[in-house]
């Protein structure tokens, strides 16, 4: 009799319905700073597909770094973690399209995609996080007229949902970089787990 009721509370449990973390839940994992940059309040949108996001900024001198995450999962139910999914590639094409939607729309002049890679962030000995990566570089043209730009798009998914990254700066040095990776590196780090 034992043995029935152990299959059958194992099948039950089986075909409890998952329920996912919202991306409003998922966004409170990120500080108020990361390093030098520091965060503005959570933005949520009105289409709840579209999910949540949460920018940063840094401003020194010569050098401005302005990043967004966006935490989002477009309606679908499940989405599997890493970058390995048609769900991730259609949301990194869509990432890109937008770069080309400001430009045609004239907010960005002169877009180079620069690159396309795939980002490693090493979580632990044995763990090391992927996301797609583009690299681009165009001028700014409002706000910032004129201003050349480093932009950054970073993709992948975790916990049911995508998470993109966009980095931008007036600036490549090293300090502007180091800034930048040590973000990217955290954020995955924090959004991974």
């Amino acid at each position: 009799m034992y043995k029935i009721l152990n299959i059958l509370l194992l099948i039950c449990i089986s075909f409890t319905s998952y329920a996912k973390n919202s991306p409003d839940k998922i966004i409170q994992a990120l500080p108020s700073s990361i390093g030098k940059m520091t965060g503005d309040p959570v933005k949520s949108y009105a289409n709840k597909t579209l999910g949540v996001s949460k920018g940063y900024n840094f401003k020194r001198d010569d050098i401005t770094i302005c990043a967004t995450v966006y935490i989002f999962d477009m309606g679908a139910k499940h989405i599997p973690d890493g970058i390995n999914s048609n769900y991730v590639r259609q949301a990194y094409k869509y990432a890109k399209i937008d770069i080309d939607f400001y430009e045609k729309k004239g907010a960005y002049k002169n877009v180079n995609l620069i690159e396309e890679t795939v980002h490693k962030t090493h979580l632990s000995e044995n763990n090391t996080a992927l996301s797609l990566s583009a690299k681009y570089k165009y001028i700014k043209q409002k706000p910032g007229c004129g201003t050349s730009v480093t932009s950054y798009i970073y993709v992948f998914a975790a916990n049911d949902h995508f998470i993109k990254t966009r980095i931008t700066m007036n600036s490549e040095n090293k300090t502007a970089d180091s800034i930048r990776e040590n973000f990217i590196e955290t954020i995955t780090r924090i959004l991974s787990n």
